[in-house]
């Protein structure tokens, strides 16, 4: 898994170190395979008429997402958000130069994986989602790198 997940991020910081600076983002190179958790037990969570699915045990998070709303639920672990906003390519700043792209029901969307010594997150930016009119980010965050298969799953099951 680990390995996947370095894989992906040195195929797109090579892009990256090449001069290639994309703004669009079917020009970011495409994720490599990396491990994700079975959700064929998860529950569908729902806020304005876009959909999560989510491991069991999972509750109404903090309040979250001040400017323009979102949800956010929590299993004391984990923790998922949804935030709505006006999401371009120049939102995630360097999250969007280190991304990589997932072919998601025929759609190219934009993946976010942040590791750091305090803990992971994983994004996911589809453009052609909205939610209340605006378009959605959702990012799951996690306490170590053990957690990312479950971040990924969250994050990619996002659907409208």
């Amino acid at each position: 898994m680990k390995i996947l997940t370095l894989l992906a991020f040195l195929t797109a910081a090579l892009a990256n170190s090449q001069g290639h600076q994309p703004t669009d983002l079917n020009a970011l190179p495409l994720c490599g395979p990396a491990e994700v958790a079975p959700v064929n037990t998860w529950k569908s969570e729902s806020f304005e008429g876009v959909s999560l699915r989510l491991p069991r045990g999972f509750r109404d998070g903090p309040p979250c997402c001040m400017d323009h709303g979102g949800k956010a639920w929590a299993n004391g672990r984990v923790t998922a958000r949804l935030t709505k906003g006006y999401y371009g390519p120049t939102s995630f700043g360097d999250l969007f130069q280190m991304g990589c792209r997932v072919e998601l029901r025929g759609r190219s969307v934009l993946l976010m994986v942040d590791v750091q010594a305090r803990g992971v997150s994983v994004g996911v930016w589809d453009p052609e989602i909205r939610a209340g009119g605006l378009g959605v980010v959702v990012r799951a965050f996690g306490r170590s790198a053990g957690d990312l298969p479950t971040l990924r799953s969250i994050v990619l099951s996002l659907t409208n």
